[in-house]
Order: C-alpha cells, then structure tokens, then sequence
C-alpha cells in the first residue's frame, strides 16, 4: 500500500520505505483530538498517547486502522514516512536544548502521540542518559555545532542505531540490561535547511558482504559500549552485532561506529567490511524531512545519521522531535524502572 507515485521529499521512494499522505478526513481527525494538558504530555507521554491513539482508532477507515497495525508487525516495510500530520500554525524559535515544552507546540505533540499510540507503540526512556526527556528536540547548538551528535549540525552525524549497548529483545543471553528502542519516531517541525536525515537498510548492507562476514558479526565476540549521551557508561562484553529477532523473524543490528571492539581477527574484518557498506554511496539513501512529516524507522532493521549543514542559530535551524518506542513484547522486558517515573529505563 505504500504510495510509489510519491516523491521522497524530491527523490523516487527508495526500497523498504512506505509513503503514507495524510488525507485531510485523517488530518481533521488527528486535530480533533482530546486536549492534554502540556505538563501530562511532557510527565505521562506513554499514557497520553495511549488514549490519543485509542480514540483516533475509534473514527479511524479500516484502511487506515491496517496500516497502523501493519507498520508495528513484523511484515512492515523498516522505514515509514507519514506527510502531512498536523503541526502547528505558528511555531516558536527552535529550542537550543534537548527539552521539549509540549506547550510550545501542542499541536505537533499531540499529533505524533496520536500516531505513535494508534499504532500500538509504546513510549519509553532511559534513566541513566544525560536527558531523560521522553520527547527530545533535535536541533543544533552552538556550542555542540563541532560534535558528532544531535545538537551537532558541522559535522557529520554518522550510521548508527539507537542505544547500541542496550540488550536485543527476545532474550539475549548474559545480557542484563534493558532492550534498545523497537522504533524511532522522528518529527519535523522545521527544517528550511533541507538537511537530509540519511539512513540504510540492513537487507541492503548484508546484501554485499560475503557470508562469512555476515556469520562473523553473528558471534558473540564484540564489545559494546555507550557514548556521552549516558551519565553512566554500560559495557557489554562478548556480545553479537547481528541476531535474529524470536518473535519477528529479522535479524537485528547493533552499531555505533565508535564504541565497538574485538580481539578476533575475523570479526575485526567483518566489522571493516561492514562499516565499508554503511559508508557506500550505492547503500546510503537519503530523506529531507519537511514540516509535518513523520517518520517512523524500525531501529535494529536500518541505520541512520545526518548530513553535515550550516546553522544559524537563530531560532530559525532545523528541529525535529524524537521519541523512543517500542512493541508490547519489548516494553515487558525491561530490566527496572523507577516509581516516579514508570517507564523509563535502566542500561
């Protein structure tokens, strides 16, 4: 059902990513949604989106209501693109921190809740990072502009998938730490730059590697360590790239290009091999994210990154919100949570 005829914000809708346009009965919909006050937003996102969800299904066409069922299944293409899910009329300047202010933009919130609930995802965080934020902003500062991370925007974000330390669902074994995110739900609010969010399918990586590399990355022989973004750095130790998902069938990925390591020759070759494919030209495909689109990556099945581009710093740079999801099966496999805050995460 993924509309081909669509352009990809200007390029032919590569493989393995669906196109879904907003028609504006859904649109009307989606705004015609319960208000929530910002401060349950921003406290209760899970719950919040929960009952957004459910009462956007209840008007929901069938049609529609399969789509969002499909995309958390197992047979959905990776990468889906929702466009024209409603933002709001006026948007404050870009933020230059992390923390969202639902109140600044409740519209735009409460729409990516809404879809995010309606497909049956839950919302989550991890305790021990830097920003425990369940809605994150993504947008350059000045003084990250140099670094490779999200607040960056000089310097290139590079191929990774999100909290390549935590555990693979499904029951990893010697792993004690909680699963990494099912999805990625990216939301654009503005982005007059036009800078691409690039990304890979694993089919395509695995595509062109020889066998024995894709066995190699399958051996539990890597270390795997978090980055700056944790105030507490988790390590796994003897721990496989690649894994089967149980319940889903696809293999699973792990990566962050700069914490991982291996004494074994051949799964150092491997790793080589592999890091030359998330940097090929023919395997890297690109998106330029515009107002009210959303974006939906199944995290372990693609990578993704940023180009390099020129802010501001005015108010007016690229800014997309971030949210960390997952199926039912993983939310129930987490390792501890906190009272006060009963869905974030320990890793």
């Amino acid at each position: 059902m993924a509309d081909g005829s669509l352009a990809l914000s200007k390029v032919d809708s590569p493989a393995g990513v669906s196109i879904w346009t907003l028609p504006a009965d859904i649109r009307s919909r989606v705004e015609s949604l319960s208000t929530i006050a910002p401060a349950i937003l921003a406290a209760d996102p899970d719950g919040a989106a929960r009952q957004l969800g459910a009462e956007l299904r209840t008007s929901l066409p069938q049609e529609w209501a399969g789509i969002f069922d499909l995309i958390a299944s197992a047979n959905a293409t990776p990468i889906n693109l929702f466009k024209g899910v409603p933002i709001d009329p006026e948007l404050p300047p870009t933020p230059v921190d992390g923390i969202n202010d639902p109140a600044q933009i409740p519209n735009a919130v409460k729409s990516m809740l809404a879809v995010a609930g309606a497909m049956g995802l839950r919302i989550m965080a991890y305790e021990t990072m830097t920003n425990t934020a369940f809605i994150r902003n993504i947008s350059p500062t000045l003084e990250h502009a140099e670094k490779m991370g999200s607040y960056g925007s000089k310097v290139k974000l590079p191929m990774h998938t999100e909290i390549s330390q935590g555990k693979l669902p499904g029951g990893e074994p010697g792993v004690t730490v909680s699963p990494s995110p099912d999805f990625l739900v990216l939301y654009c609010c503005r982005n007059d730059e036009g800078a691409p969010t690039t990304f890979c399918l694993l089919d395509t990586i695995l595509a062109g590697m020889p066998n024995w590399a894709v066995d190699a990355l399958k051996e539990p022989k890597f270390v795997v360590s978090g980055g700056d973004s944790f105030t507490t750095v988790n390590v796994l130790d003897k721990v496989a790239l690649l894994r089967p998902d149980p319940v889903t069938g696809w293999l699973q990925l792990r990566y962050n290009g700069t914490n991982i390591t291996t004494d074994d020759a051949t799964c150092a070759e491997a790793f080589r091999i592999l890091e030359e494919r998330l940097d090929d030209p023919e395997v890297v495909q690109r998106v330029k994210l515009e107002p009210g689109d959303l974006l939906v990556l199944e995290n372990r099945r693609t990578t993704h990154g940023r180009e390099p581009f020129v802010a501001r710093h005015d108010g007016t740079d690229r800014w997309l919100l971030r949210l960390y999801t997952v199926r039912e099966s993983t939310f129930e496999e987490r390792v501890c949570t906190d009272e006060a805050k009963p869905n974030s995460w320990y890793v």
